[in-house]
């Protein structure tokens, strides 16, 4: 986390959205995927759970669809890439 970040935000929380299709494949029923995504702990409605519109959602669900096994998205996980001087 970059320095001028710390003491900014003292809580944080992720989401774990599991999406089970209704066209689920029996080779698949065991098995599943996982899609993580940052975010901001930001969510607009008073629940602070991202709604099915939600873009993260909507892609995750036309993953489980397609393939027909369940998916997962892991939300507001913080990623931060620092150049490491060597």
């Amino acid at each position: 986390m970059p320095e001028d970040y710390v003491g900014i935000r003292s809580h944080w929380w992720h989401i774990l959205a599991v999406i089970v299709p209704d066209n689920l494949k029996e080779d698949y029923a065991s098995t599943g995927g996982v899609y993580v995504t940052g975010s901001m702990n930001e969510y607009n409605d008073e629940t602070g759970i991202p709604l099915p519109t939600d873009s993260h959602i909507k892609f995750v669900s036309s993953l489980a669809t397609g393939v027909g096994m369940p998916f997962a998205a892991l939300l507001q996980v913080g990623i931060w890439i620092h150049k490491v001087k060597t």
